[in-house]
Protein backbone atom coordinates (compact mmCIF):
# COMPACT_ATOMS: atom_id res chain seq x y z
CA UNK A 1 0.00 0.00 0.00
CA UNK A 2 2.93 2.27 0.49
CA UNK A 3 4.35 1.75 -2.65
CA UNK A 4 0.97 3.37 -4.34
CA UNK A 5 0.60 6.48 -1.89
CA UNK A 6 3.63 8.38 -4.70
CA UNK A 7 1.64 7.42 -7.65
CA UNK A 8 -1.89 8.24 -6.12
CA UNK A 9 -0.51 11.64 -4.91
CA UNK A 10 0.80 12.46 -8.59
CA UNK A 11 -2.20 11.28 -9.90
CA UNK A 12 -4.40 13.60 -7.44
CA UNK A 13 -1.84 16.49 -8.16
CA UNK A 14 -1.97 15.78 -11.99
CA UNK A 15 -5.82 15.98 -11.70
CA UNK A 16 -6.31 20.05 -11.11
CA UNK A 17 -4.21 21.51 -12.94
CA UNK A 18 -2.87 24.91 -11.27
CA UNK A 19 -1.77 28.31 -12.79
CA UNK A 20 0.13 31.91 -11.16
CA UNK A 21 -1.92 35.50 -12.26
CA UNK A 22 0.44 37.58 -14.17
CA UNK A 23 2.26 39.73 -11.94
CA UNK A 24 1.02 38.93 -8.36
CA UNK A 25 1.91 35.32 -8.86
CA UNK A 26 -1.06 34.14 -6.59
CA UNK A 27 -1.71 30.66 -7.22
CA UNK A 28 -5.12 28.84 -8.62
CA UNK A 29 -6.42 25.87 -9.00
CA UNK A 30 -7.82 24.72 -12.32
CA UNK A 31 -9.78 22.29 -13.08
CA UNK A 32 -9.76 22.22 -17.17
CA UNK A 33 -7.51 22.67 -20.08
CA UNK A 34 -7.19 26.47 -21.08
CA UNK A 35 -7.93 25.15 -24.43
CA UNK A 36 -11.09 23.48 -23.56
CA UNK A 37 -12.19 26.97 -21.63
CA UNK A 38 -10.60 29.15 -24.50
CA UNK A 39 -13.15 27.26 -26.92
CA UNK A 40 -16.27 27.51 -24.74
CA UNK A 41 -16.03 31.01 -23.79
CA UNK A 42 -15.52 31.74 -27.47
CA UNK A 43 -18.57 30.05 -28.35
CA UNK A 44 -20.25 31.94 -26.09
CA UNK A 45 -18.86 35.09 -26.81
CA UNK A 46 -19.72 34.79 -30.44
CA UNK A 47 -23.57 33.85 -29.83
CA UNK A 48 -23.48 36.94 -27.85
CA UNK A 49 -22.24 38.84 -30.68
CA UNK A 50 -25.05 36.89 -32.65
CA UNK A 51 -27.70 37.87 -30.70
CA UNK A 52 -27.15 41.55 -30.84
CA UNK A 53 -26.10 41.39 -34.43
CA UNK A 54 -30.26 40.22 -34.65
CA UNK A 55 -31.24 43.43 -32.48
CA UNK A 56 -29.37 45.28 -34.42
CA UNK A 57 -27.15 46.07 -31.35
CA UNK A 58 -23.60 45.57 -32.43
CA UNK A 59 -21.27 47.84 -34.25
CA UNK A 60 -23.79 50.44 -35.43
CA UNK A 61 -20.24 53.28 -34.89
CA UNK A 62 -17.20 52.37 -37.32
CA UNK A 63 -15.85 55.43 -35.87
CA UNK A 64 -15.47 54.54 -32.31
CA UNK A 65 -15.25 50.41 -33.11
CA UNK A 66 -11.59 51.70 -34.81
CA UNK A 67 -10.65 53.56 -31.51
CA UNK A 68 -11.10 50.20 -29.52
CA UNK A 69 -9.57 48.11 -31.63
CA UNK A 70 -6.49 51.03 -31.67
CA UNK A 71 -6.64 51.74 -28.02
CA UNK A 72 -6.77 47.70 -27.46
CA UNK A 73 -3.47 46.94 -30.07
CA UNK A 74 -1.95 49.45 -27.83
CA UNK A 75 -2.20 47.13 -24.93
CA UNK A 76 -1.32 43.61 -26.62
CA UNK A 77 2.14 43.96 -26.26
CA UNK A 78 2.71 45.06 -22.48
CA UNK A 79 0.02 41.64 -22.23
CA UNK A 80 2.35 39.09 -24.21
CA UNK A 81 5.05 40.62 -21.88
CA UNK A 82 2.61 40.19 -18.47
CA UNK A 83 1.56 36.37 -20.03
CA UNK A 84 3.98 35.56 -22.69
CA UNK A 85 1.14 32.82 -23.89
CA UNK A 86 -1.57 35.56 -25.02
CA UNK A 87 0.76 36.55 -28.14
CA UNK A 88 -0.84 32.82 -29.29
CA UNK A 89 -4.60 34.47 -29.12
CA UNK A 90 -6.66 36.38 -31.54
CA UNK A 91 -7.70 39.31 -29.79
CA UNK A 92 -11.41 40.52 -30.24
CA UNK A 93 -13.09 43.53 -29.83
CA UNK A 94 -16.81 44.54 -31.31
CA UNK A 95 -19.10 47.07 -29.87
CA UNK A 96 -22.55 46.72 -28.90
CA UNK A 97 -25.37 50.17 -28.49
CA UNK A 98 -26.95 47.53 -26.13
CA UNK A 99 -27.85 49.44 -22.27
CA UNK A 100 -27.71 46.09 -20.46
CA UNK A 101 -24.02 45.79 -21.04
CA UNK A 102 -21.11 47.85 -19.63
CA UNK A 103 -18.25 46.16 -21.15
CA UNK A 104 -16.79 42.45 -20.56
CA UNK A 105 -14.25 40.42 -21.67
CA UNK A 106 -13.98 36.72 -22.27
CA UNK A 107 -11.51 34.13 -22.16
CA UNK A 108 -8.47 34.33 -25.08
CA UNK A 109 -9.16 38.25 -25.39
CA UNK A 110 -12.54 38.69 -26.31
CA UNK A 111 -13.49 41.91 -25.27
CA UNK A 112 -17.36 43.47 -25.70
CA UNK A 113 -17.66 46.74 -24.90
CA UNK A 114 -20.98 49.74 -24.48
CA UNK A 115 -21.29 52.73 -26.40
CA UNK A 116 -24.13 53.62 -24.20
CA UNK A 117 -21.58 53.00 -21.34
CA UNK A 118 -18.33 55.10 -23.04
CA UNK A 119 -21.02 57.99 -24.05
CA UNK A 120 -22.14 58.00 -20.28
CA UNK A 121 -18.96 58.43 -18.77
CA UNK A 122 -17.79 60.73 -21.27
CA UNK A 123 -14.18 58.79 -21.69
CA UNK A 124 -11.20 60.07 -23.42
CA UNK A 125 -8.82 57.95 -25.25
CA UNK A 126 -6.59 56.94 -21.88
CA UNK A 127 -9.82 56.25 -19.74
CA UNK A 128 -10.79 54.12 -22.28
CA UNK A 129 -7.38 52.60 -22.25
CA UNK A 130 -8.03 51.47 -18.46
CA UNK A 131 -11.11 50.14 -18.57
CA UNK A 132 -10.07 47.81 -21.84
CA UNK A 133 -6.68 47.17 -19.36
CA UNK A 134 -9.06 46.15 -16.50
CA UNK A 135 -11.28 43.84 -19.14
CA UNK A 136 -8.07 42.08 -20.76
CA UNK A 137 -6.50 41.55 -17.46
CA UNK A 138 -9.54 39.25 -16.34
CA UNK A 139 -8.42 37.35 -19.59
CA UNK A 140 -4.56 37.48 -18.74
CA UNK A 141 -5.34 36.18 -14.88
CA UNK A 142 -7.50 33.30 -16.15
CA UNK A 143 -10.15 34.81 -14.06
CA UNK A 144 -12.84 33.06 -16.39
CA UNK A 145 -11.31 29.90 -15.94
CA UNK A 146 -10.94 29.83 -11.99
CA UNK A 147 -14.39 30.68 -12.02
CA UNK A 148 -15.70 28.05 -13.80
CA UNK A 149 -13.32 25.50 -11.48
CA UNK A 150 -14.85 26.73 -8.59
CA UNK A 151 -18.59 26.41 -9.78
CA UNK A 152 -17.09 23.15 -10.92
CA UNK A 153 -16.67 22.10 -6.85
CA UNK A 154 -19.66 24.24 -5.63
CA UNK A 155 -22.18 23.14 -8.22
CA UNK A 156 -25.27 20.93 -6.62
CA UNK A 157 -25.79 19.49 -9.92
CA UNK A 158 -23.99 15.72 -11.00
CA UNK A 159 -21.30 15.89 -13.78
CA UNK A 160 -18.81 17.77 -14.46
CA UNK A 161 -18.57 18.37 -17.60
CA UNK A 162 -17.67 22.38 -18.83
CA UNK A 163 -20.96 23.37 -20.97
CA UNK A 164 -22.77 21.89 -17.81
CA UNK A 165 -21.14 23.73 -15.77
CA UNK A 166 -20.83 26.70 -17.74
CA UNK A 167 -25.02 26.76 -18.26
CA UNK A 168 -25.21 26.58 -14.42
CA UNK A 169 -23.24 29.13 -13.53
CA UNK A 170 -24.98 31.31 -15.53
CA UNK A 171 -28.16 31.01 -15.02
CA UNK A 172 -27.96 29.93 -11.18
CA UNK A 173 -28.44 32.30 -8.27
CA UNK A 174 -27.45 30.91 -5.58
CA UNK A 175 -23.72 29.44 -7.44
CA UNK A 176 -23.04 33.32 -8.36
CA UNK A 177 -23.65 33.83 -4.58
CA UNK A 178 -21.17 31.39 -3.52
CA UNK A 179 -18.77 32.61 -5.73
CA UNK A 180 -19.30 36.47 -4.79
CA UNK A 181 -15.57 35.94 -2.93
CA UNK A 182 -14.07 34.96 -5.83
CA UNK A 183 -16.10 37.77 -8.15
CA UNK A 184 -14.77 40.23 -5.48
CA UNK A 185 -10.94 39.14 -5.71
CA UNK A 186 -11.68 38.59 -9.77
CA UNK A 187 -12.32 42.54 -9.59
CA UNK A 188 -9.59 44.05 -7.56
CA UNK A 189 -7.13 41.96 -9.11
CA UNK A 190 -8.23 42.95 -12.95
CA UNK A 191 -8.00 46.64 -11.16
CA UNK A 192 -4.32 46.56 -9.95
CA UNK A 193 -3.09 44.34 -13.25
CA UNK A 194 -5.23 46.33 -15.42
CA UNK A 195 -3.47 49.28 -14.27
CA UNK A 196 -0.02 47.70 -14.16
CA UNK A 197 -1.21 46.69 -18.04
CA UNK A 198 -2.15 50.38 -18.87
CA UNK A 199 1.20 51.76 -17.38
CA UNK A 200 3.38 49.56 -19.24
CA UNK A 201 1.76 50.74 -22.43
CA UNK A 202 2.43 53.94 -21.79
CA UNK A 203 -0.97 56.10 -21.20
CA UNK A 204 -0.94 59.17 -18.87
CA UNK A 205 -1.66 57.86 -15.55
CA UNK A 206 -3.64 60.95 -14.54
CA UNK A 207 -6.47 59.78 -17.73
CA UNK A 208 -6.35 55.99 -15.52
CA UNK A 209 -7.20 57.25 -12.53
CA UNK A 210 -9.70 59.47 -13.96
CA UNK A 211 -11.29 56.35 -15.12
CA UNK A 212 -11.68 55.21 -11.67
CA UNK A 213 -12.81 58.87 -10.61
CA UNK A 214 -15.80 58.62 -13.61
CA UNK A 215 -16.66 54.66 -12.20
CA UNK A 216 -17.15 56.23 -8.37
CA UNK A 217 -19.47 58.84 -9.71
CA UNK A 218 -21.84 55.78 -10.68
CA UNK A 219 -24.78 54.32 -8.83
CA UNK A 220 -23.56 50.84 -8.26
CA UNK A 221 -25.65 48.55 -10.23
CA UNK A 222 -23.87 45.30 -8.78
CA UNK A 223 -26.09 42.26 -8.66
CA UNK A 224 -24.08 41.03 -5.69
CA UNK A 225 -22.75 43.81 -3.78
CA UNK A 226 -20.15 41.87 -1.87
CA UNK A 227 -18.90 40.67 -5.95
CA UNK A 228 -17.38 43.88 -6.69
CA UNK A 229 -14.71 46.31 -4.67
CA UNK A 230 -16.06 49.73 -3.34
CA UNK A 231 -15.40 52.88 -5.36
CA UNK A 232 -13.33 54.12 -2.97
CA UNK A 233 -11.39 50.86 -2.63
CA UNK A 234 -10.78 51.17 -6.58
CA UNK A 235 -10.21 54.95 -7.01
CA UNK A 236 -7.94 54.55 -3.72
CA UNK A 237 -6.05 52.00 -5.81
CA UNK A 238 -5.83 54.05 -8.84
CA UNK A 239 -3.79 56.65 -7.34
CA UNK A 240 -1.85 54.85 -4.91
CA UNK A 241 -0.38 52.91 -7.99
CA UNK A 242 -0.16 56.19 -10.37
CA UNK A 243 1.85 57.59 -7.44
CA UNK A 244 4.11 54.82 -7.43
CA UNK A 245 4.40 55.17 -10.78
CA UNK A 246 5.60 58.38 -11.24
CA UNK A 247 8.02 57.82 -8.04
CA UNK A 248 10.08 55.82 -10.76
CA UNK A 249 12.06 56.92 -13.71
CA UNK A 250 9.11 57.64 -16.09
CA UNK A 251 9.50 55.28 -19.64
CA UNK A 252 6.11 56.62 -20.55
CA UNK A 253 6.48 60.12 -20.71
CA UNK A 254 7.71 59.41 -24.81
CA UNK A 255 5.26 57.01 -25.11
CA UNK A 256 2.33 59.33 -24.57
CA UNK A 257 3.87 62.21 -26.47
CA UNK A 258 4.36 59.52 -29.47
CA UNK A 259 0.49 58.33 -28.82
CA UNK A 260 -0.53 61.89 -29.14
CA UNK A 261 0.54 61.77 -32.48
CA UNK A 262 0.03 58.42 -33.49
CA UNK A 263 -1.22 57.19 -36.86
CA UNK A 264 -3.58 54.45 -36.11
CA UNK A 265 -2.31 50.79 -37.91
CA UNK A 266 -5.33 48.58 -37.79
CA UNK A 267 -3.65 45.67 -39.01
CA UNK A 268 -1.13 46.05 -36.44
CA UNK A 269 -2.83 42.97 -34.41
CA UNK A 270 -5.27 40.53 -35.67
CA UNK A 271 -8.70 41.59 -35.02
CA UNK A 272 -11.78 40.75 -36.28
Amino acid sequence: MKKMLPMLFFCLFCAQAGAQVPATGRWQSLSYSSAEVNARQESDYYELIRELADQGQINRNPAMLAKLRDILASLIPAATKLHPSSADWEWEIHLTSSADIDAVCFAGGKILVSEHFLLQLQLSDGEIAALLAHEAAHALASHQHEELSEARLLRDAPGNDLTLVAEQLRSDYRLQLKLSALSYQHEAEADQLGMQLALDSGWNPADLVRFYEKLARLPDRALLSRSVPLPSARLSMANGMAKYWASLPAPWHGSVAARAMRIRHPDAVAMR
